[in-house]
């Protein structure tokens, strides 16, 4: 089959227009005018730190405060600390959480913790509600007012959502394997 011969057409117009741009083009700098190889640059970590007591100068006490490349302090900055304190205080019950869940799980599925399609559906719901547990704590910390009521409704939305889903994804998984499995079909010509 032949390519349509606008496509070629189209092709050579946008190859000419590249061909065209490229002779207007500024020729390379020369090495006169690179930027001196023998001018020691600053450490890493030094350039992180004179940045950073920059930013925490705010815009302005920096002498190029209106040509300075740096974002201003969002208003979140000044949560920062508070939220951190707070999700030290989550990490720091983690294990008896854990542990709670995991007997929890023990009691409600016993034996068929073992299936490798129970343990993927397992997986697959803590990851979501840890997500969902991450945001409502996001919302609960870092927003006020309407905004966070209108967040906090649409993640308990969710929640019910990914619980219903779970459910039923178990309902299903329990189903298959009360249900027997089919005998196995007798192979070969032999006769009883």
């Amino acid at each position: 089959m032949k390519p349509p011969r606008w496509l070629a057409s189209a092709a050579l117009v946008t190859l000419g227009f590249g061909a065209a741009r490229a002779l207007r083009a500024e020729p390379p700098p020369s090495a006169s005018s690179a930027p001196q190889a023998s001018t020691p640059r600053a450490q890493p970590s030094e350039r992180l730190r004179r940045r950073m007591e920059r930013l925490l100068e705010g815009p302005g006490l920096h002498p190029s405060a209106l040509s300075s490349s740096l974002p201003a302090p969002s208003a979140s900055a000044a949560w920062l600390p508070e939220l951190s304190r707070r999700w030290s205080e989550v990490a720091a019950n983690r294990q008896a959480r854990r542990e709670k869940s995991r007997a929890a799980l023990m009691r409600e599925l016993g034996g068929r913790l073992q299936d490798p399609r129970v343990r993927a559906e397992l997986a697959l719901h803590s990851q979501r509600v840890a997500e969902l547990g991450r945001l409502e704590f996001l919302a609960n910390n870092a927003r006020a007012g309407e905004q966070r009521d209108k967040l906090l409704r649409r993640i308990e939305k969710l929640r019910a959502h990914e619980a219903a889903r779970h459910g039923r994804s178990l309902a299903k998984l329990e189903a298959a394997a009360e249900r027997p499995s089919p005998a196995p079909a007798v192979s070969g010509g032999a006769r009883p």
